[in-house]
């Protein structure tokens, strides 16, 4: 059965390091997994991305031991320019299923009928944002290991479809996934990768990257 996290308030949104990602204390006997949505500004030349499409997915098991890319990411996270989404911290147990959900509904078009040479557009709420699917398997020492299923859905832009001389703007969607599963130290911020990128209006590129970390439980 899978147990989903009840959001009781909105994501925190933190800019830069005056601001730093929060520091729950250990649960009494749950883990407690903290995931962050971080947006960074990448600098040419020194960029590089990792395409994800919705058709791929990575399985393979990710081996992060003795805090690899801790460094990096402690980087990230402390660079004013990054911007940063504190999810809801998780509280569960190993082998118990959860999951998160970041989408807000949003009205588009999903369909038209052309009636007396006049369309009318037929809307659809599509759920936009995050979804993410969490099972704690096992630990080791100080590492544990997990399945992560991460799937990212952005309206990239739309469509222009000329009907009988009338224009109807069609939504294009952006699907993103990263399903791997991954073991970790204890306590360190470990980087998911890049799973999107994109350009603002002023030509600045950014990428999408997420970050977990996992607490013990105060008892064994």
């Amino acid at each position: 059965m899978i147990k989903w996290i009840s959001v009781l308030f909105a994501a925190f949104i933190i800019n830069g390091c005056s601001t730093p990602p929060s520091n729950p204390a250990p649960h009494e006997n749950k883990y407690t997994v903290q995931i962050l949505e971080l947006k960074v500004s990448v600098k040419p030349p020194h960029y590089t991305f990792r395409n994800i499409d919705h058709e791929t997915q990575l399985g393979t098991s990710i081996l992060f031991s003795l805090g690899h890319t801790v460094d990096k990411i402690e980087d990230t996270l402390s660079d004013p320019e990054t911007h940063i989404i504190e999810y809801p911290v998780i509280r569960t147990g190993l082998n118990t299923p959860c999951s998160l959900n970041e989408t807000k509904p949003v009205s588009l078009t999903e369909n038209f009928i052309l009636k007396n040479g006049k369309i009318k557009l037929i809307k659809k709420n599509y759920p936009l944002g995050t979804t993410i699917d969490l099972n704690l398997i096992e630990t080791k020492a100080d590492h544990i290991t997990y399945q992560i299923d991460l799937k990212i859905k952005r309206l990239k832009g739309s469509q222009p479809m000329t009907i009988a001389e009338q224009t109807v703007h069609m939504p294009v969607f952006s699907e993103k996934q990263l399903d791997t599963e991954i073991q970790q130290s204890f306590g360190k911020w470990v980087s998911l990768g890049t799973l999107d990128k994109f350009k603002d209006p002023d030509n600045q590129r950014f990428s999408i990257q997420y970050a977990v970390r996992i607490l013990p439980p105060k008892t064994p």
